[in-house]
This record gives C-alpha cells, structure tokens and sequence, in this order.
C-alpha cells in the first residue's frame, strides 16, 4: 500500500513538471500539493521536503516573495524532523535569497554561502549556484554573479552530456528551470510583486489563499 502512494506521489510531481514545462503554473501547484500529500502519507519526510522546496522556488519565481518566506518556515519545521540526513544546502541559500529580497539584507559573506554547497554533480547543485548566482547580482556582485552563474550552466551541460540522445538533450534543456537558467541573470529583481493576485474571486467570491491566476472555479482573472 505504501509503495503505491508513494508512486501517487512521484506521479503527481511529473505531471507539475510537465504543468511547468506548458507554462501552466497553476496546474503545476495544484499538482506539487497533492505530490507532497501523498509523500507526506507513505511517510517519505525526504521526498516530501523535496516537493516542499519545489514550491518554494515557484514562490519565487511568481516573484510572491512574502509567501515564500511563510512557506520556507514550514520547510524548516519539517527539516528538522530529519536533521543531519537531508543536504538542506538549496534550502539554505533559498533562505538567503528572501532575506536578501524581503529584508534588504546586504551584508552577505557570498564566499561562505558558497561553502555550503556540496561538490556533487546533480540538480540540485545547479540550482544552489543558480540562486547564489542571483543574490550575488541582487547585491552588485556581478563578478561572482557571472561565476556562479557559468558553475551552474556547467553543471547542466554535464549532466546533459550522460543523456543518450539528442532529443533527450534537448528535452532536458527546455524544461522550466533550466530555460530560465540559460537566460542571461537580470540585475535587478522585482521585489514587490506579492500583492498581483486578488485574495478572493469578484465573481463567484472563492477564497484565492493559493494565489491562483485565474479562479478555479469560474475561471476569472484574479491577477491585480
């Protein structure tokens, strides 16, 4: 029974990937939600902070950085359920990174976050020095922001050299992260965009608390 919940929960977190890759960022939440229900039933803490930390990066990404922030506590508290057995690096500079946009935090040692990170090649570390590539071009650091920003798209391209066939390259290269990734980093990041949905629909009165674009249930805009 485990194993098929847990599948239920794999299944889920494909389908956002692929809700992502079509630039359905709603479907792909929807999705993330119910990936971390059924991880958190088959009681698999580390896939289920996993699935936690993808939706922290749409957070981000839909620039509702307050959210985020909220969110990111409720990673923390499930974290420490599991210790010294999860690298928490990504969620770390994740947590640099609200700081730095939430708070105006500019007294941040990049040299020390960038200790954090592990040497291993896989995904995760691709992201870790894709963020550390932003906080660093957030806070004007754009030397380091270049340097991170290339360790990152080294990454990709080495784990996209172990793929078998070109069409696999290029299916790898167009997912939603990594597109983003090949885009040349903006210096200046929007830091006030929390408040560009509409908390309930005027048409049919639901409650948008997951900040939805349109509403599920009529399908008005609720973006501001």
């Amino acid at each position: 029974q485990l194993n098929i919940i847990f599948l239920l929960g794999k299944i889920n977190y494909f389908k956002s990937e692929a809700a992502l890759d079509n630039n359905t960022i709603e479907l792909a939440v929807e999705h993330l939600d119910k990936s971390i229900e059924w991880y958190d039933l088959s009681e698999n803490q580390m896939y289920k902070i996993d699935m936690m930390v993808e939706r922290l990066k749409l957070y981000i990404e839909e620039s509702q950085y307050k959210l985020g922030e909220k969110y990111l506590s409720k990673i923390l508290i499930q974290l420490n359920k599991i210790k010294d057995s999860y690298d928490s690096s990504l969620i770390d500079i994740l947590k640099i990174y609200l700081d730095v946009v939430n708070k105006n935090i500019t007294n941040v040692e990049i040299d020390n976050i960038k200790n954090l990170i592990s040497n291993g090649i896989d995904t995760k570390n691709i992201y870790a020095y894709w963020y550390l590539a932003r906080i660093s071009s957030l806070l004007d650091e754009q030397d380091k922001a270049i340097e991170y920003h290339k360790k990152s798209k080294e990454i990709l391209g080495i784990i996209m050299d172990k793929l078998k066939t070109e069409s696999e390259k290029e299916l790898y290269r167009e997912t939603f992260y990594n597109k983003k990734l090949m885009l040349p980093l903006e210096k200046n990041e929007n830091k006030t965009v929390d408040n560009k949905y509409l908390i309930s629909c005027p048409n049919c009165s639901f409650g948008n608390e997951n900040n939805f674009g349109f509403c599920p249930g009529c399908g008005t805009s609720l973006r501001t």
